[in-house]
């Protein structure tokens, strides 16, 4: 399994939480960053000659705000992929949105390009929080590009966040319930996380909200399982045949090509990132190292690691010791709730 992860890194606005790779968005920064990407691509094939022409799996097309660009750069940057790939067989093609960005013309527009998913960044349904988060878009939008977005797609996302400063239990039920009540399939939860570096960082820094997200999520869990949805990833729910196959590949260990700034990539053992100015970082995996990493990435899935992998990884006493972490599923050891509450931790066993 192959895929293509395209980041468009332009913003209205960029949001007060938020530590991503962005850029102001300006009609020569769009030819600027084609640019880039028409060099990015000569440069990794030259470097992976057999990627040339390869067939990709997934495309998911993320930022930034790929809902804030036109539907014709979407076309030249699918040009661009065309030209080196075969996307003739894609399982799936993603594109993030924001609710605010997006009209129906739009969203057929992006579906006659082969779009057939798309993954909206809701965040919450609750007016008050969405001022907290800066989105640009209100309640009425969001619902508004749910509804659109599942007459136009056949499969769509949304995303939710917890831990909003002033968030209660009761307000994320009501969160939970709302984007419910749209008949989704697939929703993602995000818990807030304060990063340095961003307006939030000053604000909120010292703010302990450990024991109320812990309790959020156990929430949202109960409530998602009652309809349907069950976790298959630690941040991912959908009903059964609905996971996000791109994201899937990831964390079962596919090879993957990051294109566009701040994308990175792993590719042969290899991962490895180009920046704007041209700087590039990577990291070149020993075995042991993939293999720690691959079986980080698998304990996030619901479909776990094999037993004897993971008792000859930590042993079996360190195992025996954290075994409220763990559940035994047909020979494979799958995170409990707890253990998936509990996944930094884990991660620091694994990788000590």
């Amino acid at each position: 399994m192959f895929l293509i992860y395209l980041h468009i890194p332009f913003c209205l606005r960029k949001c007060p939480y938020c530590d991503f790779y962005t850029l102001p968005y300006t009609p020569q920064a769009e030819e600027d960053y084609l640019a880039f990407v028409s060099s990015q691509i000569c440069d990794y094939l030259r470097r992976f000659p057999d990627l040339d022409g390869r067939r990709v799996d997934t495309l998911y097309i993320g930022g930034g705000s790929p809902s804030c660009v036109s539907p014709s750069l979407l076309r030249r940057l699918l040009g661009l992929l065309k030209v080196r790939f075969d996307l003739s067989c894609l399982k799936e093609f993603s594109v993030e949105a924001n609710p605010g960005d997006v009209d129906a013309d739009l969203l057929r527009r992006w579906r006659d390009l082969g779009v057939d998913r798309v993954s909206l960044g809701v965040q919450t349904f609750d007016e008050r929080h969405l001022s907290t988060l800066g989105r640009t878009h209100r309640v009425r939008q969001a619902r508004e590009a749910i509804e659109m977005a599942g007459d136009i797609f056949p499969r769509i996302s949304v995303d939710l966040m917890f831990g909003i400063p002033g968030q209660t239990l009761a307000d994320w039920e009501r969160d939970l319930k709302t984007a419910l009540s749209f008949g989704l399939r697939h929703i993602s939860l995000y818990d807030l996380t304060i990063e340095p570096g961003t307006r939030f960082y000053e604000r909120y820094r010292n703010w302990d909200k450990a024991d109320l997200s812990a309790r959020m999520y156990e929430l949202a869990d109960e409530v998602l399982r009652e309809s349907g949805l069950v976790w298959y990833e630690i941040s991912n729910f959908a009903v059964e045949g609905q996971e996000s196959r791109h994201n899937l590949g990831y964390w079962l260990g596919a090879e993957f090509l990051g294109i566009g700034p701040s994308a990175w990539s792993f590719v042969k053992g290899v991962r490895f990132v180009r920046w704007w100015d041209g700087r590039q970082d990577e990291d070149k995996l020993s075995p042991e190292g993939r293999m720690r990493e691959d079986v980080l990435l698998r304990l996030r899935t619901r479909w776990g690691v094999e037993k004897g992998l993971l008792e000859d990884l930590v042993g079996k006493d360190w195992i025996k010791q954290t075994k409220a972490w763990w559940q035994e599923i047909d020979g494979r050891y799958v995170l409990t709730l707890k253990g998936r509450l509990f996944y930094d931790s884990v991660a620091t066993g694994i990788v000590k």
